[in-house]
C-alpha cells in the first residue's frame, strides 16, 4: 500500500495590527482674567498715547517732566501687540552738577548698584539751578531692587558722579507711586500672559 502523506495544517493568518486614532491634545481653558484688579490699578495713573510709535505710556498722576527735582521714579511702555516693559527714572537737581555716572540704592543691608552705562543721561542748567536725570529700561536685576524699595523701610540714594556726590533718603510718596506703578505693571503682565496663552 501507498505510504500516507501527513499533511501540514496551514498556517494561522497574523493578525493585522490595526491602527489606534490617537486622541487631540486636550487644551486647558485657563481661569478667565479679573479685570478689576487692572482697572483698579490703572486707574491711580495717568496714560499719555504716543501714536507716531504705536505705544501707550503710563506714569502717575501726579507726576510730571518738570526736571528741577530730586525723586526716583518709573513708568510703563506698552505698544498695538500688547507688550509691557517698564522704565525707570532719576531725579537730580541741585547748585552744583555732578555729572553723574552711577547710582547706589541701599535698603536694609543690602545695596544694589545701578550704572548709567544702558540708558539715557541727560543734563543742563536753568533758573531752578543744574539738572540731571537718567532713564533706562528696567532690568530683571532691577525689578529686585524696585520689590525691596516698595517695603517699609528707610531706602538711601546715592547719586555717584565724577565731580561728587549727593545723598538723599528716598520719601513715602516717592514709595507710593513706585508701589502704584509696579502693581500695574504687573497686572498689565498677566493679562499679556492671559490672552497669549488663549491663542
Amino acid at each position: 500500500s501507498a505510504p500516507k502523506t501527513q499533511t501540514q495544517p496551514a498556517p494561522k493568518p497574523r493578525a493585522v495590527p490595526v491602527a489606534r486614532k490617537s486622541k487631540p491634545p486636550v487644551k486647558i481653558t485657563p481661569p478667565p482674567f479679573d479685570d478689576s484688579v487692572l482697572e483698579a490699578a490703572l486707574s491711580k495713573l495717568r496714560k499719555e498715547e504716543d501714536r507716531q510709535r504705536g505705544i501707550t505710556w503710563y506714569y502717575n498722576k501726579n507726576v510730571s517732566h518738570y526736571v528741577y527735582k530730586n525723586s526716583f521714579e518709573a513708568y510703563i511702555g506698552k505698544n498695538e501687540n500688547g507688550d509691557v516693559w517698564l522704565r525707570m527714572r532719576i531725579y537730580y537737581s541741585g547748585d552744583s552738577r555732578l555729572n553723574i555716572d552711577s547710582y547706589e540704592i541701599n535698603v536694609g543691608d543690602k545695596d544694589y548698584p545701578i550704572t548709567t552705562l544702558y540708558g539715557k543721561m541727560e543734563r543742563g542748567k536753568g533758573s531752578g539751578g543744574e539738572w540731571e536725570w537718567y532713564d533706562a529700561q528696567v532690568a530683571q536685576k532691577d525689578l529686585r531692587m524696585l520689590e525691596a524699595v516698595m517695603q517699609p523701610g528707610p531706602t538711601a540714594i546715592r547719586y555717584i558722579g565724577k565731580n561728587g556726590n549727593f545723598n538723599r533718603m528716598m520719601t513715602e510718596p516717592e514709595k507710593v507711586r513706585l508701589k502704584n506703578i509696579m502693581e500695574a505693571y504687573q497686572a498689565l503682565a498677566q493679562k499679556q500672559s492671559y490672552l497669549s496663552s488663549l491663542r
